[in-house]
């Protein structure tokens, strides 16, 4: 049913009667376009759960930097042997001694160093 009375009617009622069925139609279309022009695009997977675009592509972006970052790492280690990661790793130990040591030396300290290098 279209909203239309049944039965014989004259052109002028049918008409009228027809305004009024547009014009309710054009008042319930305005008011589903008001509702919609504000709200957010929903999207859904293959099940038909709801996606949160948001932390997505959030998510997304962190995958990619880790990913860059393995690379990275990976390329760089790619080139080196054993003996150079030994090395590295005993520098960057002495760097650390070196770190925690106190700044000011005593005449002790220093004799012991010249002793070593001679």
């Amino acid at each position: 049913s279209l909203g239309h009375k049944a039965g014989l009617q004259s052109i002028s009622d049918f008409q009228n009667n027809e305004k009024n069925i547009k014009d309710k139609n054009n008042a319930n279309l305005d008011q589903m376009e008001e509702a919609g022009k504000h709200a957010e695009t929903i999207y859904r997977d293959k099940s038909g759960k709801r996606i949160d675009m948001l932390n997505q592509y959030m998510e997304t972006q962190a995958n990619n930097k880790l990913s860059k970052k393995q690379k990275e790492n990976d390329e760089v280690e790619c080139g080196r042997g054993k003996i150079q990661k030994e090395i590295e790793l005993k520098m960057k130990e002495q760097l650390q001694e070196i770190k925690s040591a106190p700044f000011a030396r005593t005449v002790d300290e220093l004799d012991m160093e010249l002793k070593q290098v001679i």
